[in-house]
């Protein structure tokens, strides 16, 4: 009998480098050779031999010390390993062995197991079964089968014998969530929910009796066949507890039926302990038997205290005969417990009567040592004082305990049940509807071409007659598309001509009659699509610069190019507004009623700015360049969209998110996450408009595309979020509160270009839909694709099919493709030979920001075909910075400065990627273009350079509104560089951006003041300047002596009269080493902690007992040994940039001073070899010496 192995099963294993990479840096470089040679190898002998030889290898690592100390790593290369292995059980013909070996492999890989393992699995599943058909007449049995399963008439669960209670657990008939939030969750209160889970498949009531538990029968068929870890012994604090691994199938034969069926013969012939599954992740390893439960609503109202740890939500399963028992313990999360099958009994304690209790010492501190029902009273004397409550928790009911509530639980009967762990924050009424997260399945719906616009797609209204909704593309050859899924595959609609441009934005009409209308922007034309793809609408507006963005409602159209917002009416002209810098977002938005329409802008220069008509009427601060806006939409009710204030979401070029509001009258800032990474999740917020700040775990990449979408139908709407580093993410929020949680993340390849939210593949199933840069249209949607397809004959999942159809489809593409160019290859050879292909023009998606928190630029570069290499080149001196998720290989020249070559590196790619990203952090004080040559891995090869500028105060950014730490900060001593003569507001402002970045591109005001911070050092600078007069005060000096080098050269050559005034204050010559002084600190204990590694290894290789007597600061280096000598490996670099700012700044004091500082520097660089803080302030400060 042939083995049928599906694809993921046939298609080769594939390493990911940076798998192999943390593999090698645990210690692990044979384990990775081998599972590297047996991925590759294609003798199956030799496989077999190199994945059990890697299996034993991990099964070590997992089993060497505490479990939650094992490396993550481990356990994903444990699950390579069973992967291997079972693949080459499975084309043995073993397969029972075979999906024991994946059942391990999920049990101890968990979520790091391979994404291909449950496929595998129903493959295996599907050979058995068809193997169980053809053998059944003649397959003896491994136990003997009770004769009333035989029948037909056994299931489980059976009569219980209900103790008496004396002070029961209120019970309650399916409370609203609102009383279950007041009267239950913040009472602390244990309550039985009944009622609640009548429609439940497990439960076989209002869903049917198919999928019911109790049938012995149902769970044979599902999961009879797959091997559970099964506790041995009544309770796992007796002697007698240990662990076993078998089959469902086993459990049930030799734990379950016997006492059930009453036969004795069997159950005496065979004594056995008692066997309990208990606490096990059931339904992550077997994800059919998951599918006949459903979340508690009660699992998802949240309560009123902050939570620092964000924890899932966790599902775990207890099935055993009756008898067993759970002893008396804690959990430090809310509970919910659902009884499927059968009857528990349960007594719980208050965490009040804990003292009473007899908690165990150490690690079960969780656990009492009292037997609750035959309690020790001359040892526990105090146990019967406590204050208890009980209950009988019959089938259909829940329990809910409330978090470090004791219980002790013993089952009645044969019982099955599920106990659901969970977190929750502070959120009022807001609902989450799954708190483990957002499960989503991605599929690629189609490419089209290279995707630069943050505005390239829009959903169509739903359908409805079927349901779901096209959707309107628009790429960067100027080609407009409209495609509707069928099946999984997508059907063009309709396919524009190839306009004058690439699409700069494609928007619905939001009047009515026209929300099936697209509207498509390009250079400074406007065209209108029907539904079916014929021009109703064309308009060119008479700007210079291009269109960004358009919004279309009734007659009137509003435009934003550049550094313009315009609206027109009737193809008139109406009104038009100039920002001082450039927008990158905007939206249109109703007020006060349906027809009072406002601008929202997202500027540049920090701030968004609310336009009406002509002026802006508001505008408000932000920390970073507002990049994307959105309207949160109104909450559905009579009238609730034409009332009250409008609620806009913005994101920022740091990767930040927050919520504003405008009433008409001033804009108030909701709450605001931080771009920086950190544990927490809780968002602060101020109801009266002063900004509150959390540091929200999120990637701190730029935000191209927001939108609002109710993705998990919880009558909320979630936020979806596109960022440039190619994560798709969703979170839900709360605009009263301003509680954020993500729920869903993911990671691609390309940037994402923009987000959007509707129901695009199957009807009843959102999504979120992305573009990216190359042009990929990616889905992410609530429908489970790995469930079996209905309409598949060989039962694949629904993923499965419609990847294989576009395969197929793909195959054919290809295939015409390839006669395509045949043809093409023999008209070209027919042409002269002066005739040469010649390479398209690359379309390359740059970035070159500076990173505030870092100190230092992000770079990234990116093409719509794979990059072959990089070269980067530099006029000024660059420190390229470490970055271990690059998976380039760098090779960096010698420099040549006589040449104007500062900085020669190449970047090699490893693997097939569109997109490379490092940071580089450059010298205040130079200044000049790094050219970066992209080269794509095409035939013919081509290559496309972008330059990019660096300022002479780079590091410095923008700051728009200060806190009163920064305002103190003001208040320290400062230099100050004035300057006055006949020059214009328009000069000196060109004088200053020459120097600064960030600077507004238009002057709105004759009085113009910027501040800035230095990223680096934290160091301040105020420009104030008008016409003929200057001012510049910061700490530094070298600031000072840059700005009076670079404007002096201009003045010069423009011949403008300039007079300075320079007031050096030696006051603050502290103060800028004061800032400093972290930065020396940090590298030169780093290398006191160097020197003292060997000895301590060497005390902790001889002296067992080292952690009772060596003091915790020589653990803590112990401990971080690696992480200090890579540290150090890097500090060279750092020290010399942190001289060469001390050098500039002695040098730059010196030249003040009218001295030389040649004749001091060697002292300077001893000082600095050998630091102590106070010596080098001493050496800065000494008035008289010889310089």
């Amino acid at each position: 009998m042939g083995i049928t192995m599906n694809a993921a099963a046939a298609e080769p294993l594939a390493l990911e480098s940076r798998f192999q990479k943390n593999v090698r840096d645990a210690g692990g470089a044979a384990i990775a050779d081998l599972l590297q040679r047996a991925a590759n190898s294609e003798d199956e002998k030799l496989v077999e031999t190199l994945a059990v030889a890697a299996y034993e290898r991990c099964w070590e690592k997992l089993h060497c010390g505490s479990w939650k100390d094992v490396l993550p790593v481990w356990r994903q290369a444990f699950g390579l390993a069973s992967v291997l292995r079972a693949r080459c059980l499975l084309r043995c013909k073993q397969s029972p062995e075979c999906l024991k070996m994946l059942d391990m492999c999920l049990m101890m890989a968990g979520p790091l197991a391979p994404s291909e393992t449950h496929a595998l699995i129903a493959s295996v599943e599907r050979q058995l079964a068809e193997d169980a058909q053809q053998d059944e007449p003649s397959e003896p049995r491994h136990f003997k089968r009770p004769r009333l399963e035989a029948e037909g008439l056994l299931h489980l669960g059976g009569e219980v014998k209900e103790p008496m209670l004396t002070f029961p657990v209120r019970r309650l008939e399916m409370p609203t969530l609102e009383e279950f939030r007041h009267n239950v969750m913040l009472q602390n209160e244990p309550v039985v929910i009944t009622g609640a889970m009548e429609f439940w498949p497990a439960l076989g009531r209002a869903a049917g009796q198919e999928r019911a538990w109790k049938d012995v029968k149902y769970l044979r068929r599902v999961a009879g066949l797959r091997t559970v870890p099964v506790e041995i012994g009544s309770s796992y604090l007796g002697d007698d507890w240990g662990q076993e691994l078998m089959t469902l199938n086993e459990f049930l034969d030799q734990h379950i039926i016997p006492p059930l069926a009453k036969d004795t013969e069997s159950h005496l012939t065979s004594p056995r302990r008692l066997g309990y599954l208990a606490q096990h992740r059931l339904f992550d390893q077997i994800p059919a038997l998951g599918r006949d439960i459903m979340t508690p609503d009660y699992c998802t109202v949240l309560r009123d205290e902050d939570v620092e740890d964000e924890e899932d939500i966790t599902i775990n399963s207890w099935f055993g005969p009756g008898g067993t028992v759970s002893p008396l313990h804690f959990d430090p999360k809310d509970n919910v417990l659902c009884q499927v099958v059968g009857a528990k009994y349960l007594r719980l304690y208050a965490p009040e009567e804990s003292e009473k209790l007899y908690p165990i010492e150490g690690l079960l501190s969780n656990t009492s040592l009292v037997q609750v029902e035959d309690p020790d009273d001359e040892q526990f004397p105090e146990f019967r004082d406590a204050k208890y409550v009980e209950c009988v928790l019959r089938e259909g009911e829940m329990l809910y305990i409330p978090p470090t509530y004791w219980h002790y639980v013993r089952s009645l009967s044969t019982s099955f049940s599920d106990r659901v762990q969970i977190w929750t924050r502070s959120d009022g009424l807001r609902v989450i509807k799954k708190m483990v997260g957002l499960a989503l399945s991605q599929a690629e719906l189609l490419k089209v071409g290279p995707i630069a616009s943050h505005h390239s797609l829009r959903l169509l209204p739903v359908s409805k007659k079927k349901k779901k909704q096209k959707f309107v593309i628009g790429d960067e050859y100027g080609v407009v598309s409209s495609y509707q899924m069928k099946k999984g595959e997508p059907q063009n609609v309709y396919k524009s001509v190839t306009l004058a441009g690439p699409v700069a934005c494609v928007t619905m009409g939001t009047s009515k009659g026209t929300e099936d209308k697209a509207f498509i922007a390009t250079g400074q034309h406007v065209h209108g699509l029907s539904k079916k793809g014929k021009e109703f609408f064309k308009f060119q507006s008479n700007l210079a610069e291009p269109m960004r963005k358009i919004h279309a409602y009734d007659s009137q159209l509003w435009t934003t190019t550049d550094f313009t917002f315009n609206q027109y009416d009737n193809g008139a002209d109406k009104h038009s507004y100039v920002s001082p810098d450039r927008i990158n977002d905007a939206i249109v938005v109703p007020i006060n009623h349906e027809q009072d329409f406002y601008g929202v802008l997202g500027c540049q220069d920090r701030y968004i700015r609310v336009v009406k008509d002509s002026k802006s009427v508001s505008k408000k601060a932000m920390a970073a360049p507002v990049t994307a806006l959105c309207r949160v939409p109104p909450a559905t009710g009579k009238g609730s969209a034409l009332s009250g204030p409008a609620h806009i979401l913005y994101g920022t070029a740091a990767g930040s998110l927050g919520l504003i509001s405008y009433n008409g009258d001033k804009l108030k800032n909701k709450w605001k996450t931080s771009s920086q990474s950190s544990l927490s999740s809780s968002i602060s917020h101020n109801g009266s408009g002063s900004s509150g700040d959390s540091a929200l775990p999120q990637s701190t990449a730029t935000i191209n595309s927001i939108t609002c979408f109710d993705i998990n139908r919880d009558d909320h709407p979630e936020i979806l979020v596109g960022r440039d580093d190619g994560r798709v993410e969703v979170y839900s929020f709360n605009p009263n509160s301003g509680d954020v949680v993500k729920l869903f993340e993911h990671v691609n390849s390309d940037s994402i270009r923009c987000v959007q939210g509707g129901i695009v593949a199957t009807p009843g199933f959102e999504e979120l839909v992305a573009t990216t840069f190359s042009g990929r249209v990616l889905s992410f949607t609530t429908e489970p694709l790995d469930q079996p397809d209905d309409d598949d004959t060989y039962g694949r999942s629904r993923g499965t099919v419609q990847r294989e159809t576009r395969i197929v489809k793909l195959r054919k593409e290809v295939a015409a493709l390839e006669d395509k160019i045949a043809r093409m290859s023999l008209q070209r050879g027919s042409k002269d030979k002066e005739y040469l292909p010649v390479a398209e023009d690359l379309v390359v998606n740059s970035k070159f920001l500076l990173n505030a928190a870092l100190g230092a630029y992000d770079v990234s570069l990116e093409i719509p075909v794979n990059i072959q290499m990089i070269v980067l080149h530099s006029a000024v001196p660059l420190d390229l910075l470490e970055n271990e998720s690059n998976l380039a290989i760098v090779s960096k020249s010698p420099v040549d400065p006589a040449n104007g070559t500062h900085f020669l590196a190449t970047y090699r790619c490893l693997e097939p990627t569109h997109r490379l990203e490092f940071q580089v952090r450059t010298i205040e004080g130079q200044f000049g273009h790094v050219e970066a040559t992209v080269v794509a891995n095409t035939q013919p090869r081509s290559a496309q350079t972008i330059k990019f500028y660096v300022k002479p105060l780079s590091l410095h950014h923008r700051v728009n509104e200060l806190t009163e730490a920064e305002e103190a900060e003001l208040q320290k001593p400062c230099n100050t560089l004035q300057l006055s003569g006949d020059f214009s507001l328009v000069q000196i402002h060109d004088w200053v951006s020459m120097c600064l970045p960030e600077v507004p591109g238009r002057l709105q005001t004759e009085d113009v003041t910027l501040r800035y911070r230095n990223t680096f050092l934290g160091s301040s600078l105020v420009c104030r300047y008008s016409k003929g007069e200057a001012s510049f005060s910061t700490p530094s000096v070298s600031v000072i002596a840059i700005l009076k080098e670079i404007i002096t050269k201009e003045a010069t050559a423009r011949k403008a009269t300039l007079n300075i005034s320079l007031d050096i204050k030696k006051e603050s010559v502290p103060v800028m080493l004061g800032y400093l002084r972290p930065l020396l600190d940090a590298k030169h204990a780093l290398a006191s902690q160097v020197k003292l590694i060997d000895g301590l290894k060497e005390l902790q290789l001889h002296e067992e007992d080292y952690t009772a007597w060596m003091a915790p600061e020589y653990q803590h280096i112990l401990e971080n040994s690696e992480k200090i000598l890579a540290e150090f490996k890097l500090s060279p670099k750092a020290l010399n940039y942190l001289a060469g700012i001390l050098t500039d700044l002695y040098v730059d004091l010196c030249k003040f001073r009218g001295t030389s500082a040649k004749q001091n520097l060697p002292r300077l660089y001893q000082l600095i070899e050998h630091y102590h803080f106070d010596t080098l302030v001493e050496f800065y400060m000494r008035e008289e010496r010889e310089c």
